[in-house]
């Protein structure tokens, strides 16, 4: 029998030759992405390096304005003054030094933190947080008890600003006897302070001044409505005491709140001034 041959057989050397042909296709592709793959990436890197230098240099993101939050107690003119100084520098946006800029607006006495941001294309956002005052203190200048100074939540005496009236807050007043002024002082204080808002005492009613003397610290509230003993610990405590039965306590009188689960009322006091009165 004659052998015939089939679509199945392949003559020799013609699947070497259909072999050689895919892979030069595949070298030349190979071969052009060799190429190809440095010279983009050559290309983006040089891109990449005019848009830095281009943002680094242009006049576009010089420096030049400031805006600022509002803010009450440090002197406008200070901070613009800083302000003015860094915008003379002729700086890029890109490149400025926030935070040495936050860290020189910090050292401001009332300044209590600033941040720095940046709006496109030329100006800074400057936000300023103020230390809060909670209490006046006469500043020792000798005009009486017109306050000049002002705690602050961080324990510091902190001058008033001039062209601002002083805040409605209570004052102190040093009586005889009185500690000199430290920090366990300053955080006694604080802490009454803190516990005044926490009982809710001025909505009951308006604290006047705070006294610091022989027998530690005293409210005295507004209205001749009394003055709270209150020593030198336990304040919350204390001045809850004293609102759990301050509809029954008689106006003028002195409350002696120093002593556990005790209300001593003490109206001497306002008995030797009536009858001082009565006798002039």
């Amino acid at each position: 029998m004659s052998r015939r041959s089939s679509s199945a057989d392949v003559l020799p050397g013609r699947e070497s030759a259909r072999a050689s042909a895919m892979a030069r296709r595949r070298s030349g592709r190979d071969g052009r992405r060799r190429w190809l793959a440095p010279l983009v990436s050559v290309l983006a890197t040089a891109a990449l390096a005019t848009l830095a230098w281009w943002l680094l240099t242009s006049p576009t993101f010089r420096v030049a304005k400031a805006e600022t939050s509002g803010y009450r107690f440090t002197s406008k003119a200070v901070v613009d003054g800083h302000l003015l100084a860094w915008l003379d520098r002729d700086l890029n946006i890109w490149t400025l030094d926030g935070d040495s800029l936050s860290r020189e607006l910090e050292a401001l006495p009332w300044v209590r933190r600033a941040r720095i941001g940046r709006r496109l294309p030329a100006t800074l956002r400057v936000d300023i947080w103020e230390w809060r005052p909670l209490l006046l203190l006469a500043d020792g200048s000798g005009r009486g008890a017109e306050p000049g100074l002002a705690l602050v939540q961080n324990g510091e005496a902190l001058p008033l600003p001039a062209h601002l009236p002083p805040p409605d807050l209570p004052l102190l007043i040093e009586e005889s006897g009185a500690a000199p002024r430290d920090t366990m002082a300053c955080a006694r204080l604080l802490d009454l302070l803190a516990a005044i808002r926490e009982t809710g005492l001025e909505r009951a009613s308006e604290v006047d001044f705070i006294r610091r003397g022989g027998r530690g610290l005293s409210v005295d509230l507004a209205g001749n409505r009394g003055r709270l003993v209150v020593g030198r610990e336990d304040f919350a405590a204390r001045l809850q005491r004293y609102l759990d039965v301050a509809d029954r306590v008689p106006a003028g009188a002195v409350i002696d709140l120093r002593f556990e689960r005790q209300v001593y009322i003490d109206e001497t006091q306002d008995d030797r001034r009536a009858a001082s009165g009565r006798s002039g």
